[in-house]
């Protein structure tokens, strides 16, 4: 199971709303009972209340204590991925440092590893390889998490311009490395901002009147909510500030995983969207966003 943009506040002001947040995820977990969840960013909003939406506490840290308590309870693995709200300008805690939060042993529950981190002025910590293995101890899959980190840099203005960054280089040489040392197994991959490629499959369908074309097919999700005037507003994707670069050039991950490269892609989900949950298929990978878990950030989402 993937959720997404759960945004827990953990402040006085955002009390009510989180229990709400709480008590539909923990209906999820009882529901759907899923072997393992993926967090897919953005678990705390650390933003100050009332500009914003915020009303959540400025302590990051006991938000994300209080998002893998969930799960202890529920008694319900779970690994995370980290959004640009985990670590937003406001919180009192830097990635690195919650990144070993997750990592502390007295949560059971918790299964994240940070396998690869770099650049210690903007760390990018949530990136981790969990292997997929059937009764035979045959590895059949790789459940890859990517850290497609936050802001350019950690001023108030990147925040304010959605200045968002990318999956950088260095996190991407690893993920190959590693994809290739298990023996280039299929890999369903799990990041929070989307990778330009969602940018390009919508311009493609787009420009097609939104019929499926040779290289982009659309499977399920909001559809024909996609074409009204928000959509240019709420398809985005990391870099989108550079627009000097062209959309397939902002980052390489697609390009080194996919079908014109390592070919071992079979699914990319993100998050950030928050009332998008289309799925397409781009070259043969299918790009799913999920739908917001969000009683404070939005207060339309049903």
């Amino acid at each position: 199971m993937m959720l997404t943009d759960i945004h827990l506040g953990g402040g006085f002001w955002s009390y009510k709303k989180d229990r709400k947040t709480v008590y539909e995820v923990i209906s999820m977990l009882q529901k759907e009972k899923p072997d393992v969840v993926i967090l897919d960013g953005d678990n705390t909003f650390a933003v100050p209340g009332p500009v914003y939406n915020g009303g959540g506490a400025l302590n990051n840290y006991m938000a994300a204590r209080d998002v893998i308590e969930i799960f202890d309870h529920e008694g319900v693995y779970f690994s995370t991925v980290f959004g640009n709200h985990d670590t937003e300008v406001f919180g009192y805690t830097g990635r690195q440092k919650l990144g070993q939060l997750y990592m502390d042993d007295k949560f059971q529950y918790c299964i994240f590893d940070q396998n690869f981190t770099a650049d210690a002025e903007l760390p990018s910590v949530t990136n981790q390889i969990i292997q997929v293995k059937n009764t035979k101890g045959e590895l059949t899959k790789a459940i890859l998490l990517v850290d497609s980190n936050a802001y350019v840099d950690d001023s108030i203005q990147a925040v304010i311009n959605w200045d968002y960054d990318i999956i950088r280089d260095s996190t991407v040489d690893w993920a190959a490395e590693s994809i290739k040392a298990l023996g280039s197994p299929k890999t369903v991959a799990f990041f929070h901002i989307p990778t330009s490629e969602f940018r390009i499959a919508y311009e493609d369908l787009d420009a097609n009147g939104f019929k499926d074309t040779e290289t982009t097919k659309y499977v399920s999700g909001v559809g024909d909510e996609l074409i009204d005037a928000e959509a240019e507003s709420r398809i985005w994707h990391g870099g989108i500030t550079n627009k000097e670069v062209p959309l397939a050039d902002i980052d390489k991950f697609f390009e080194t995983l996919g079908p014109d490269g390592m070919n071992v892609l079979e699914a990319c989900y993100c998050g950030h969207d928050h009332v998008n949950n289309a799925v397409v298929n781009y070259k043969g990978v299918d790009l799913c966003y999920g739908y917001s878990i969000d009683n404070l950030a939005y207060t339309d989402i049903n």
